[in-house]
């Protein structure tokens, strides 16, 4: 896949993840914690399409695009994500 898809995806899930926590009923000692789950997972997807806007918009042939690094922490990001939604749902 491509690199950009996967930060799309990534924010999707991140979503996602913000919606249910954000809808889970916490006991009231840990509701606190439930809010700031949700702002902390939705910050996090709005990074993650400005980024992914960021590198739609550069040259195909830039170097960021190009790069395995990049690739790889995506396809990282993107396993950790799904698994998290696995073990939520």
């Amino acid at each position: 896949m491509k690199t950009i898809c996967l930060i799309w995806y990534v924010a999707a899930m991140l979503v996602v993840l913000a919606f249910v926590a954000s809808v889970i009923r916490y006991v009231p000692e840990a509701q606190r914690f439930g809010n700031i789950l949700a702002a902390t997972l939705g910050f996090c997807a709005v990074v993650a399409v400005a980024v992914a806007i960021w590198i739609g918009r550069l040259a195909a042939d830039h170097p960021i695009r190009k790069s395995k690094t990049i690739a790889g922490v995506c396809i990282a990001a993107a396993v950790a994500v799904t698994l998290l939604t696995a073990l939520v749902g």
